[in-house]
């Protein structure tokens, strides 16, 4: 993650904030994918929720497999749903589903998405627009989770871009909705049948992913994370592509219906560390921009695994009009794992299969 290590390119990760954008590219091919994400921290700091929905499952050994060419490609898709609620740092409820192709659906015309008996959907209320997203998948042991939320827009549609269409070769990182009012309810239903509901209430984000290659083979490390503040909403990213490693690091501030997208760079020295995985990741540094500066300190690790790993992290933003520290939630990404057939397997064994 040295800023020496790799040149400075602005074409390996395509950078925009648009609505219009936000909707399904279509059916896919073996290799190309794309997902859509949601976060969220508690207004207590307690709870975290990480949601995603994927066409063409990224981490599924059925996906590696047949882009490394170890079996034959007999669907068009592997559609996939994480949901994750921590509790202090804990997963209280985490599940990783598979479904069949037939059971995806979504829109090319505005963004909505199935799977499953899972669906968000962009719509309007009294009180505000936003995501509305639905969750109901089985958790084993005659267990079962059911959740919806609604994740209300405060900035989105941010225009870092205009939409050019889609261009192969490139990573298309849409930052849709960088701040959010999320509000909703998880319900996980024991063997028994009864229910222990809990109420959440929080911040939140929204992004949406699209590539036409295969993420082990593009991807040589990704360092991306946000943090909300009482009024103001900082994203980051460093990126490096596999091939050419050349390294694209941004940072934005998102305020009042505006967003500063700057070009930054990684200030040394960085402090890393390895996980239980030999994974080497920053465990602190800072990213240095024209507008700002943010510390970041991926102090707990709340997800880790052969290729990725996802943080509650301390953050400090210093920014010309603003300063303050937050918790948010940060993520590194070292795919190369996953060309390993039999680390690939080990990673499928924490995947379920319709339930």
């Amino acid at each position: 993650m040295t800023q020496d290590s790799a040149a400075e390119s602005k074409d390996v990760l395509a950078c925009l904030s648009s609505f219009s954008d936000d909707v399904w590219s279509g059916p896919k091919s073996d290799e190309e994918y794309e997902w859509w994400y949601f976060d969220a921290i508690s207004d207590d700091g307690r709870d975290s929720i990480v949601i995603a929905f994927f066409d063409n499952f990224v981490f599924s050994p059925r996906y590696n497999g047949k882009c490394a060419g170890r079996a034959a490609s007999t669907e068009s898709g592997i559609p996939a749903v994480v949901f994750v609620l921590y509790r202090d740092g804990k997963p209280v409820c985490k599940i990783t589903n598979e479904y069949e192709n037939a059971r995806f659906s979504a829109s090319t015309e505005s963004p909505v998405c199935e799977i499953g008996r899972n669906r968000f959907e962009y719509g309007s209320a009294p009180y505000g627009n936003g995501y509305f997203v639905t969750i109901d998948m089985p958790l084993g042991e005659r267990r079962r989770i059911r959740a919806k939320f609604e994740w209300l827009s405060i900035e989105y549609d941010m225009g870092t871009r205009k939409s050019t269409g889609f261009t192969k070769g490139i990573h298309h990182w849409n930052i849709v909705a960088p701040r959010s009012d999320v509000s909703g309810r998880v319900t996980i239903i024991d063997s028994k049948g009864k229910r222990h509901p809990t109420k959440f209430r929080g911040t939140g984000y929204h992004d949406h992913h699209r590539d036409s290659r295969w993420l082990a083979a593009s991807i040589s490390e990704w360092s991306r994370g946000r943090v909300h503040l009482p009024y103001a909403t900082a994203v980051y990213y460093d990126f490096v592509e596999e091939a050419s490693l050349q390294r694209s690091t941004r940072l934005f501030f998102v305020e009042d219906d505006r967003i500063e997208a700057d070009h930054a760079r990684i200030v040394e020295p960085v402090e890393f560390r390895r996980n239980t995985y030999g994974i080497k990741y920053p465990r602190e540094f800072r990213l240095v921009s024209e507008n700002g500066q943010l510390l970041v300190k991926q102090s707990q690790i709340v997800e880790n695994s052969i290729y990725y790993l996802r943080f509650l992290s301390e953050i400090h933003v210093d920014h010309h009009k603003y300063h303050g520290e937050a918790w948010g939630i940060t993520e590194y990404l070292k795919p190369k794992h996953l060309r390993n057939r039999w680390l690939n397997f080990l990673t499928g064994m924490n995947i379920s299969r319709n339930g």
